[in-house]
């Protein structure tokens, strides 16, 4: 199969992948802002100089970034995985990515111990992110696939 034809059913559509990736990642916003402290190194320079109420903003302009990311990976993930729909393919997996960090999230908030660790250590957080979510998705993907082919 060399030409980018084959539409992989195990995806999101657009519209519902972005709006379930809007609404995690407002979670998230949410959840930091009523708790008043944010977490992440990455967004905590943001709140100490702007104020908690900056991580509302800063998930607005969080959406615009990914779709801009999904826009320039898709063509490569088109090429290499002969997909037509990779946008839905990297979205899907944004949206497992953001679920599967939500729910850890939301578990260490309401002081569920054993995600405490997974905060501590980014390697521990990846491998969480990856092992459960990523790496499962991406295997039935390439079941998927590959029954597709065969039916060709």
């Amino acid at each position: 199969m060399n030409d980018v034809s084959a539409r992989s059913p195990a995806a999101f559509s657009k519209k519902t992948g972005w709006l379930i990736l809007g609404a995690l990642i407002f979670l998230d916003a949410g959840v930091t802002f009523a708790l008043g402290a944010e977490g992440n190194p990455l967004w905590s320079y943001f709140t100490e100089r702007f104020g908690i109420w900056v991580v509302l903003v800063l998930a607005a302009l969080l959406l615009p970034v990914l779709y801009g990311a999904i826009k320039l990976l898709a063509p490569l993930v088109a090429k290499t995985d002969q997909l037509a729909n990779s946008e839905e393919v990297l979205l899907t997996n944004l949206v497992i990515i953001y679920a599967l960090y939500d729910l850890y999230f939301l578990l260490l908030v309401f002081g569920v111990e054993f995600v405490m660790p997974l905060f501590e250590s980014p390697a521990l957080l990846i491998a969480a992110l990856l092992i459960p979510g990523l790496i499962p998705y991406n295997i039935y993907l390439s079941y998927i696939q590959k029954q597709i082919a065969k039916k060709r």
